[in-house]
């Protein structure tokens, strides 16, 4: 049985690389357990390198992964957790020009243990189908940029394709009086396991309760589909709300970037 930080490495590997695998243009690839998704925009959002769990890789191979990244001529981030942020795997890293530039706890939920919830404010709540409910989901998401990042609701246009014709993919919306204002995205790695990903609410609609209720609302779904673990990577502004939720942190994720 995979440990609670195994489910979360694979269900995050599988989530950076989905809509990738299925969209021309963008590229997939693997090196000695390293996943490099170049979604060939200038935006480190969606180009990413993930150094799993399993992986311990030597200098040469990262230093190929490296410089992948520098021909590109565009900005990646670079993610691995704990288990896989070894001191040799962190001093190639630094030795490759890379700096670590922030970091995340990664929490679980077991689902057994949570009781839903419903109350009107589920009534605003909608499932992204269409085009248009991508293009006002992506909006939220790059709104939280200041100047707005336009690279993400380009991205969002060119997956859209695959995104609206996968049956596990399921991205919320929450409407304020008609105006959409917060969302979140449900990715299943496994019939049990699925993990949180991307809730954003605009700053000016913060602080009345519409994250929770948007998160609420996810692990309803999350629970009432038959799934017994959710997960996610916690920022600083969610990490307390996700607790109350009875999430509990069992890793840390640690982002790098080159200088």
């Amino acid at each position: 049985m995979d440990t609670p930080e195994q489910l979360l490495d694979d269900n995050f590997n599988r989530h950076i690389q989905a809509l990738a695998a299925q969209t021309a243009g963008m590229v997939v690839r693997t090196n000695d357990g390293i996943t490099i998704v170049d979604a060939q925009l200038p935006s480190d959002t969606f180009n990413i390198v993930h150094i799993q769990d399993t992986s311990q890789p030597g200098f040469d191979t990262l230093k190929t992964v490296v410089a992948y990244t520098k021909e590109s001529g565009l900005p990646f981030c670079f993610w691995l957790s704990e288990a896989a942020a070894t001191e040799t795997t962190r001093r190639h890293l630094q030795e490759l020009g890379a700096v670590c530039v922030g970091s995340d706890p990664g929490m679980i939920l077991a689902l057994d243990a949570y009781r839903p919830i419903e109350n009107s404010d589920h009534t605003a709540i909608r499932v992204v189908k269409t085009r248009d409910d991508l293009a006002e989901f992506a909006s939220i998401i790059a709104r939280n940029w200041t100047p707005l990042d336009q690279q993400v609701e380009i991205y969002y246009q060119r997956v859209a394709p695959a995104l609206l014709n996968s049956p596990q993919n399921v991205f919320l919306v929450y409407d304020w009086e008609g105006q959409p204002v917060s969302v979140l995205e449900l990715f299943p790695s496994d019939p049990q396991t699925i993990g949180i990903y991307s809730l954003a609410t605009l700053g000016a609609f913060r602080g009345k309760g519409i994250g929770t209720a948007l998160m609420r609302q996810a692990l309803n779904y999350a629970k009432q589909a038959g799934y017994k673990t959710a997960l996610l990577q916690a920022s600083e502004d969610g990490f307390r709300i996700y607790q109350k939720f009875g999430f509990r942190a069992v890793t840390t994720y640690y982002e790098y970037q080159l200088a």
